[in-house]
C-alpha cells in the first residue's frame, strides 16, 4: 500500500522550507555541560568558545521575584552547600519559597 499524494507534497514542501545543513543550531545544554560547572558564566563562556549557536539554561523565580540560574525547582544537595559551607543532606525547599538574599546564604 502506497503513501498518498498529500504525503509526497507534504514531504517536498517540507525539504524545501527546512533548514540547509549550514543552518545547524549547535546547543550548549546548560552552557557547556561537563566542561565547566552547568549554568554559570564560564560555561556559557566555554560553549561559545567552542561554536554553540544557542545557549540553553534553566530559570527559577525567587518569592520576591528574582530570577535565577537554576536547572532544580528546589536547593539539589548534590550540588548546593549550606551558608556553613557543608553540603545539604537533603533537598533544600523550593527556590520559589526563598528571597534572594536567603537563597544567597
Amino acid at each position: 500500500m502506497g503513501q498518498s499524494p498529500i504525503f509526497g507534497l507534504a514531504l517536498v514542501g517540507f525539504m524545501i522550507v527546512a533548514p540547509s545543513v549550514d543552518a545547524f543550531d549547535l546547543q550548549g545544554h546548560r552552557g557547556a555541560r561537563g566542561l565547566a560547572p552547568e549554568n554559570t558564566l564560564a560555561a556559557f563562556a566555554m560553549a561559545l568558545e567552542i561554536g554553540v549557536t544557542t545557549l540553553e539554561t534553566d530559570l527559577a523565580v525567587t518569592s520576591d521575584g528574582v530570577l535565577v540560574l537554576s536547572h532544580d525547582p528546589v536547593l539539589n544537595p548534590h550540588i548546593v552547600r549550606g551558608a556553613d559551607g557543608s553540603w545539604l543532606s537533603v533537598p533544600g525547599p523550593a527556590i520559589n519559597t526563598l528571597t534572594l538574599a536567603q537563597l544567597k546564604r
